[in-house]
């Protein structure tokens, strides 16, 4: 009985924590599509150049981008997955 209960917690945070992370990813991804004025050309000619300047980059600053660029991504995981906890605990709270 309690493995099952330990299980279910398991697969609910699991699940919380890896649609964070995708939440995360795409609210990344849609920010950069909505400041190249959702035009995909324009987009596509950003990353493009984005790209082409983080290999050219030497690698300290690579790296120190790349650091930034993870704790962004995590920093909004962790919101997200805060967010959707306060409203599953008012959900919780309303009902009963």
């Amino acid at each position: 009985m309690p493995l099952n209960r330990i299980r279910r917690g398991a697969g609910f945070w699991l699940g919380e924590c890896i649609q964070s992370a995708l939440l995360s990813l795409g609210l990344i991804a849609f920010t950069l599509f909505a400041l190249n004025g959702f035009g995909f050309r324009r987009t596509i000619h950003f990353i493009d150049n984005f790209t082409r300047r983080f290999i050219a980059a030497d690698p300290a600053n690579a790296a120190s981008f790349a650091a930034a660029i993870q704790i962004l991504i995590l920093a909004l995981a962790i919101i997200i997955l805060g967010i959707r906890a306060l409203d599953r605990h008012s959900k919780r709270g309303a009902s009963t």
